[in-house]
This record gives C-alpha cells, sequence and structure tokens, in this order.
C-alpha cells in the first residue's frame, strides 16, 4: 500500500493555528519537526527537479518547523495542499509517494532518547539506557504526543510540581504520555480520551510497553462529555480555544483540591485561558513557558 507525505514549512508563531486545520484534511495524522534549518532546507530528499523554494524559507529559519501530513491518495494530499496553503499559515517544501514501510517507519530516525526532569522518553526501539529516572517507553505511531514538543514537555514540567494520585483523565490524549507518566508518579488509574481512533490504538500499545495496560482506559470521546467520574488531576494538553471549552467541563469531573494542567496555548492566548480558569473557580498554581508555547498548572478550590 501506498502513501503520500506532504511537506509544509511554518513559522512557529503559526503552528496551533495550522495543526487546527490539518485536522480537516488528515485522518493519517502529521509529525511536527523542530527547527527547520538551512541544512534541512536544502537537504536533496527535499529537493526535487519541479520544486522551486521560497527564499523567504532562508529567513528567520530558526523560528520556523517542518510539518509532515499524510494521505491515502495523491488527490487528497493535492486538495489538502491547496486549501493549506491559501490560509497564508504555511509554504510547500515537498509532496512524495511512500512506500507502507516507509511510511510507517521514516520519522523513527529523529526520534531518539530524551529527558524532561526526572522522565526519561525512550522510544520502543532503542535499548533503555541505565538512568534513575522514571523511564516511559513510547511508540507513538501516528498519533501526537512523542513528548518532543513543547507543549508536551510543559505538561511534564506541571505533572512534577505535584505528586499525583488517585484517578485521572487524559484529555486528547495522543499516544497517551501524560497519561502513562501520572502513572509512573503515583496515580493509580487514567482514562485516556481522544477523537482520533490512532490514538486510541496507540495509548493501549504503550501501556503494554510500560506494564500498565491494566491501570490505563482508552476511549473515543468528545473532551470530557459524557464522563462522570471524579478525578484527582485532569491533563488538557489542547489548543488554547480547545481549552477554553474544557475548562467549565471539568467542574463536573475534578474533585475540589484537584489538578489541572494544560497547555497548546501560545503566549498571546495565555490571557484568554487564565481568564476562564479564575471564572471556574480555579487557582493558578504555576506558569511554564518554553518558547511561544504556555502551560498552566492549576487546581481547583471552591465550587462556583
Amino acid at each position: 500500500m501506498k502513501y503520500f507525505e506532504l511537506i509544509l514549512s511554518c513559522e512557529r508563531k503559526n503552528l496551533e493555528t495550522l495543526e487546527f486545520h490539518l485536522g480537516d484534511f488528515s485522518n493519517n495524522g502529521w509529525d511536527i519537526s523542530d527547527a527547520l534549518t538551512r541544512k534541512d532546507i536544502l537537504d536533496p530528499a527535499l529537493l526535487w527537479a519541479t520544486t522551486i523554494l521560497d527564499e523567504k524559507l532562508f529567513l528567520q529559519e530558526k523560528e520556523r518547523v517542518r510539518v509532515k501530513i499524510y494521505f491515502n491518495t495523491e488527490e487528497e494530499a493535492k486538495e489538502a495542499q491547496r486549501a493549506l496553503l491559501q490560509t497564508g499559515l504555511c509554504m510547500f517544501l515537498s509532496l512524495k509517494e511512500l512506500e507502507d514501510t516507509d511510511y510507517a517507519n521514516a520519522w523513527k530516525k529523529y526520534y531518539h532518547p530524551f529527558s524532561v526532569g526526572e522522565f526519561l522518553i525512550v522510544p520502543a526501539w532503542e535499548k533503555v539506557p541505565v538512568t534513575e529516572k522514571k523511564v516511559l517507553r513510547m511508540d507513538p505511531g501516528m498519533a501526537f504526543g512523542s513528548g518532543t514538543h513543547e507543549s508536551t514537555m510543559l505538561c511534564l514540567k506541571a505533572l512534577q510540581e505535584i505528586t499525583p494520585r488517585g484517578f485521572v483523565y487524559d484529555v486528547g490524549c495522543g499516544s497517551g504520555i501524560l497519561g502513562l507518566a501520572a502513572l509512573l508518579s503515583g496515580a493509580q488509574r487514567v482514562e485516556a480520551l481522544d477523537i482520533d481512533p490512532l490514538a486510541i490504538e496507540a495509548v493501549l500499545g504503550n501501556a503494554k510497553l510500560n506494564g500498565c495496560a491494566n491501570r490505563i482506559s482508552a476511549s473515543l470521546g468528545d473532551l470530557l462529555k459524557g464522563q462522570e467520574q471524579q478525578a484527582d488531576l485532569i491533563f488538557g494538553n489542547l489548543i488554547a480555544e480547545v481549552v477554553v471549552e474544557l475548562v467549565p467541563q471539568t467542574l463536573n469531573c475534578l474533585k475540589v483540591g484537584g489538578y489541572f494542567i494544560t497547555s497548546g496555548i501560545l503566549k498571546e492566548k495565555e490571557d484568554m485561558v487564565k481568564e476562564v480558569l479564575y471564572a471556574n473557580a480555579f487557582e493558578i498554581l504555576k506558569i511554564f513557558h518554553e518558547k511561544e508555547w504556555v502551560g498552566i498548572l492549576s487546581q481547583r478550590r471552591n465550587h462556583v
């Protein structure tokens, strides 16, 4: 079976908005590669006889990322290319056909062990080094959540500020990395929720890799709608607009005194999220920044 890989260049400040649009075009997922550099731009693999590179790619190269999006047909890829370029959020790099094995594994060469505080994230296909850190073995597949994105790192940093106990919701779970990290840190059980079937598959696979398949459940869900169990901790690594929608829903699912960790928020939208947290009886305990991204650790204090 063949797949098609569309590669775009996007300024960091536009990434959140672009990802919001990506969900309309690809059911096979996408991959964000950090720091598009001059070396990346001149990579022979990206230089096609018919490809003309925009000179703007060489300006402020450290402020750009490379976005790879996957499609089942060339027609779908070209339709997405036209629509996404029309948004003005990105520029075209290449479109190429991949064999099934290439599509499933090409991204792995960029994914290596890395640390986030007390956590060491190790790809499933690599050997676990000797370490005193909490090891998370991950194979995100085509689900979001390798751990390398700044928003995921901010959530992991926020998690290390508390001692999770009891029950956890991981909303928009992707690969399940945050819920699994909570289990390693003391939580007893996790309910992982996502609208993407690939995410559910990835969560269950990663739970087995980390020896906690009996303590995590994964299901399709629209944020916290229909959930009734009271949690001690809720993750929401989404985008600012969706976080604003999620916060009022947490009041039915988060214990008084429970924690809410959220990210996927650009700096210019930080105040918008803070306002809705204050309006829904949350105290902001700590705010984290990484490049243009914001993470927030908050605690539910009282009933509204």
